[in-house]
């Protein structure tokens, strides 16, 4: 998980687990908890870390705590007293994470772009991993009418993204469209691989299947160009700037191979909802459709 994303639960869930509560009148001793779900809420957010079990254990052991199952808890002042005092202890850890995390999290911009890496063995598998993004970014955006420009950001700390800031929208925008239509090609890509298992079990003809198969690439290259020309009429471009047609199948094509072996492409987490929807749900990667296809879906 991305350390900005951590910072983002983190911050949420403290502001959750915070006790509200009153005294019972004329009853000095017993008190009422008046936001038991808001509080489970960020308590059951929180499980992920690992490194907060110790003190989420504390809490848990309360179960009256957890398994009440109603809006408002009555508490005696002992009770109470144990409750905040291990809420206190929680949410002090908590706020060691957060400031830790705040100290090592590079500083992003709304047109970054974070790049999960398929995890290696090697020097020189990262390096041609991120040869090969290079190539991808630099063959998008250079088209003379977006004159898009990059730089490295740097590596997320302790995990496998890197950060690349672009330096407009219109090359941000372009890029997610490439990462959107690669995200299509993927899914063809293993269409035609459960395909093939599937007339493999029929023991066609070696001949039939060697027909088959180039009837699939050839379908599959229909696909990527019409992805790429479906980019440049999405984003007005021409194809007289060094075939750039053509650089878009390339980049669709690589960028396809690489999500389908794990890589990410997403937008910063304080990017705008509208730039966040560029890009694909890589939650719901079998799920996505063709820019093409959503078009035409909203002009019928």
């Amino acid at each position: 998980m991305r350390l900005e994303i951590q910072l983002e639960i983190l911050t949420a869930a403290l502001e959750k687990i915070n006790l509200v509560s009153t005294q019972v009148p004329n009853d000095s001793n017993m008190f009422v908890l008046t936001n038991i779900n808001t509080v489970i809420e960020g308590l059951n957010d929180v499980k992920i870390f690992d490194q907060l079990n110790p003190e989420l254990k504390n809490i848990t052991r309360i179960d009256h705590f957890f398994n009440f199952g109603a809006k408002k808890m009555s508490l005696h002042r002992d009770e109470f007293d144990n409750i905040s005092r291990r809420i206190s202890e929680l949410k002090h850890k908590i706020n060691i994470n957060i400031d830790i995390l705040k100290s090592i999290i590079i500083s992003v911009t709304e047109f970054t772009l974070c790049v999960k890496l398929v995890e290696h063995d090697s020097l020189k598998e990262i390096a041609d991993e991120l040869h090969i993004l290079d190539k991808i970014i630099g063959q998008v955006i250079t088209h003379e009418k977006i004159k898009g420009g990059y730089k490295f950001s740097g590596f997320n700390t302790g995990s496998s993204w890197v950060y690349i800031v672009i330096n407009s929208m219109a090359a941000f925008s372009l890029i997610a469209s490439v990462v959107w239509s690669a995200s299509v090609i993927r899914k063809k890509i293993i269409e035609g691989n459960i395909s093939n298992e599937y007339l493999k079990q029929m023991k066609l003809k070696t001949e039939t299947m060697k027909e088959i198969k180039e009837a699939q690439s050839k379908l599959l290259n229909t696909y990527v160009e019409t992805e790429a020309i479906n980019i440049m009429s999405e984003h007005n471009l021409d194809n007289t700037c060094h075939e750039y047609k053509n650089r878009l199948i390339y980049a669709i094509n690589e960028l396809s191979k690489l999500i389908f072996n794990g890589v990410e492409i997403q937008p910063a987490t304080v990017s705008s909802e509208e730039a966040k929807n560029l890009f694909p749900n890589y939650q719901e990667l079998d799920m996505i459709e063709s820019r093409t296809k959503l078009i035409e879906r909203k002009i019928t």
